[in-house]
């Protein structure tokens, strides 16, 4: 894809979400998780705040670009429903308790560092709304959700958070 044509995705992206909704996108999650190799520097020449199309870490992590700033919101392979479901074979029983295992030891984990981490649950509505995977997956959800070490927030939330608290205004 040329430069152009990249540019005329992103500003089509922008513009569609802003006349749907009123509001200004501030994060990109590409189809497929794919990008070239100056989607960062033109996502953060658009003024997004963040990109969730890295999957290398559990924390908020700068993204180095040629001007400006960008934060990766950290997105999970692992807990992907496409991948639990058609890669790894799980029931939704097993998908349901692989995201509480997954919880447990990323609130452990930040509670031990003091710096958090971010729990991303990637959804396909027609896979996980199926009717024999939504009532574990809810009960998933709930026992998360009532846990007092669970922070329920958007990604624009989170990336605010660690711009203000965690030095990442510091890029």
């Amino acid at each position: 894809m040329s430069e152009a044509q990249e540019r005329a995705i992103i500003e089509d992206s922008i513009e569609t979400v802003q006349r749907a909704t009123g509001q200004r996108i501030r994060g990109w999650l590409a189809p497929a998780l794919t990008h070239t190799p100056r989607t960062l520097d033109l996502l953060a020449e658009y003024d997004f705040t963040y990109t969730c199309d890295l999957y290398h870490d559990d924390a908020v992590q700068a993204v180095k670009v040629a001007k400006g700033s960008l934060a990766s919101i950290p997105y999970s392979l692992e807990v992907n429903d496409h991948y639990g479901f058609n890669v790894y074979g799980m029931s939704g029983r097993e998908y349901a308790d692989s995201l509480i295992q997954q919880f447990d030891r990323l609130a452990e984990e930040g509670e031990r560092t003091g710096a958090g981490t971010v729990m991303c649950i990637p959804l396909h509505a027609y896979l996980i709304g199926q009717p024999h995977r939504i009532g574990p997956f809810e009960e998933a959800l709930a026992r998360i959700a009532a846990d007092p070490r669970c922070w329920k927030a958007r990604a624009g939330e989170i990336v605010d958070h660690w711009r203000h608290h965690d030095g990442g205004a510091a890029q």
